[in-house]
């Protein structure tokens, strides 16, 4: 509770010193500074040393922008924000390689980054087409090679922007930890997507200042890890797609989960770190809309398939716990699954027979089985006639106890080029394309700046000056195959 007081009350520092200068008069300043001052986070004390991410992005925009006094606000906040997250994450080192091992380095592609080129055309930079106050609602830097930590200036882009989807996956090295570094979450408040998966954000849990406009939220192998509770989902009545998949749990997941995730339609419960053991897995059968479930490869200590499954009659098409220690039986009320498609049980310690009645799910397209020695009974009846299905069991040809006459592979190790050989799935859950709230913006051709040898600097291109930051080694370089002859124009201006 403390942790969450704190938090709100940095994130209304940002909101409102953001949302301040897009409402101030700022007629009576005579340069860059001065209007970057009305929303600096720190009133201007981040800018008192030379080498900060501050400095340097102020003073991109002193070099930059020739004519910077008649950008439009909205823009010129957008810009800062954008090249503060370019100078704190450019090959910048951080607490978070103690769990990655890793060492920084340059952007994999930064194309536009630190150019004058219109924002909107920078790599990974989607805005809505609109010329004049042209604004941000999508920011995809996924597997881009950053490092460091995300500052606290994102949050700028709560107001100044209508940031809906923001990718940061993807990028070991970058790091964020607890209330301090994720803070600034809690300011893009028309968030929609949310993917850092395969970051090193680092929480106790998860946040409770998250959007809850939240359609797809995807923390899976982060080091936001249990103890979990409902309680930072209540109101994500929107959330669709929930992936918690490689954290780690020190807790089973709250029976209520259900009641304030409404629209959920895919979990993502696979390769949990510490397992689910003790755990019951009949929480399952509370969602209403549920369409796809991920279990593989996390322990659930021989927990069962639970037979609340079959309130999903009318939703679920994906039901996959491979290598995940079920044991008990396949229960009868899977039957009532009649949109079912995707049936991966294989590697498991379930017994019993398999119910006659899910030879009439006849929509199934994978049903593997292989891997539960104490399984038995027959796959002969009508579920032989449906097209594409692929099957795999222990059968009695190769010394297993299920009868199939229409079987793909008969045992773990005849099935292996069907399925991977760890047991888990080689797809991935998809998310919506997000689109634009009027027209978008091109995007800036994905391809990587030159480096120049000897450096480890960021190339700015499109720059007749090389203007550095007194006191830094930060060089901007220009770009001799691209020469500026004019003053660049900035969107908005």
């Amino acid at each position: 509770h403390v942790a969450t007081c704190a938090a709100a009350s940095v994130d209304y520092d940002i909101q409102e010193k953001a949302t301040r200068s897009l409402q101030d008069d700022d007629s009576s300043c005579t340069d860059i500074k001065c209007r970057v001052l009305l929303f600096a986070l720190k009133g201007g004390e981040e800018f008192d040393d030379a080498e900060s991410f501050q400095s340097k992005a102020l003073f991109f925009l002193e070099e930059t922008l020739l004519d910077g006094l008649t950008i439009e606000q909205r823009s010129l906040q957008q810009v800062y924000a954008l090249m503060c997250l370019y100078y704190a994450t450019y090959n910048v080192a951080n607490d978070g390689f103690m769990y990655t091992g890793g060492s920084p380095g340059p952007w994999a592609l930064r194309s536009g980054w630190g150019s004058s080129d219109d924002f909107c055309t920078w790599f990974g930079v989607t805005c809505d087409g609109m010329e004049a106050q042209p604004i941000i609602f999508m920011l995809d830097l996924s597997k881009n090679n950053l490092s460091g930590s995300v500052p606290a200036e994102m949050g700028l882009l709560g107001a100044a922007a209508a940031l809906l989807y923001l990718d940061l996956s993807g990028n070991p090295l970058l790091y964020n930890a607890f209330e301090e570094g994720t803070a600034w979450l809690g300011d893009l408040t028309s968030l929609t997507e949310l993917d850092i998966s395969g970051s090193s954000f680092e929480y106790l849990g998860v946040p409770s200042f998250l959007s809850r406009e939240l359609v797809y939220l995807d923390f899976g192998s982060t080091l936001w890890q249990g103890p979990y509770d409902s309680t930072p989902f209540v109101g994500m009545t929107k959330l669709e797609t929930l992936d918690m998949n490689g954290i780690t749990f020190v807790n089973c997941m709250p029976d209520d989960i259900a009641n304030e995730l409404p629209a959920l339609t895919s979990l993502r419960l696979d390769n949990i770190v510490t397992g689910l053991q003790g755990c019951s897995l009949d929480f399952l059968g509370n969602f209403t809309v549920l369409k796809e479930v991920w279990l593989d490869g996390t322990d659930t200590g021989g927990a069962s398939i639970p037979t609340t499954i079959g309130s999903l009659g009318d939703t679920l098409e994906v039901f996959s716990a491979s290598s995940a220690s079920l044991n008990g039986t396949i229960p009868t009320e899977i039957s009532s699954l009649d949109d079912l498609t995707t049936l991966w049980l294989f590697n498991n310690d379930i017994g019993g027979t398999i119910p006659l009645s899910i030879n009439g799910l006849n929509k199934l397209e994978e049903l593997f089985v292989q891997g539960n020695p104490r399984l038995g009974g027959g796959l002969i009846g009508d579920i032989c006639l449906l097209g594409g299905l692929n099957i795999g069991s222990d059968c009695t040809t190769s010394g297993g106890r299920m009868v199939c006459a229409c079987c793909e592979c008969c045992s773990v190790d005849d099935c292996a080029e069907l399925v991977s050989e760890d047991g888990q799935r080689t797809d991935e859950p998809t998310r919506a394309p997000v689109e634009a709230p009027l027209t978008e913006a091109p995007v800036a051709e994905m391809t990587e700046a030159p480096v120049v040898a000897g450096t480890e600097a960021p190339v700015i291109a499109e720059m007749t000056e090389a203007p550095v930051v007194a006191g830094t080694e930060t060089p901007v370089v220009a770009d001799t195959e691209a020469p500026v002859t004019e003053a660049p124009v900035v969107a908005g201006t």
